[in-house]
């Protein structure tokens, strides 16, 4: 009998990052075009990136500033300019959905959890999810 492996749970898709030269304007942008409330802005300095989570009717936009020219986010926007830069999925284990994708051959760009703005994360190559980079995220 051949094992079959579960596919990875998700409980939804908790954002989408977009990249951005000036949190501050595109946070002033979509809060007044779209009337999204305003939201604190966060720092991860793992990362070197500033962050903004706007409510969207239980979907956030993330817009995420880099705080130093070598940071993946400046890098990102020096390479391709501003924009979507990323999908999360929320899923209830990390580590699980890690080691699920593993033994399903998937390439990861973290085999161990990182601390993300609001629970431990990590990515998947986005040449294994057909050009998306893609965020797991387990929020506490």
């Amino acid at each position: 009998m051949i094992d079959i492996i579960p596919p990875c749970e998700v409980k939804g898709i908790h954002h989408i990052g977009i990249a951005v030269s000036d949190i501050n304007l595109a946070a002033q942008y979509y809060q007044t075009t779209f009337n999204i409330k305003e939201a604190p802005t966060l720092e991860n300095h793992e990362f070197s990136v500033l962050g903004i989570f706007l409510p969207v009717n239980g979907v956030h936009l993330e817009l995420l500033q880099g705080t130093n020219p070598d940071s993946l986010i400046s890098k990102f926007i020096a390479e391709k300019g501003e924009g979507i830069h990323h999908l999360c999925f929320e899923v209830d284990d990390i580590q699980k959905s890690i080691d699920t994708l593993l033994a399903r051959d998937i390439k990861l760009l973290d085999t161990t959890p990182r601390q993300g703005f609001i629970g431990p994360v990590a990515f998947l190559h986005p040449k294994s999810s057909r050009g998306v980079l893609v965020e797991l995220a387990q929020h506490e």
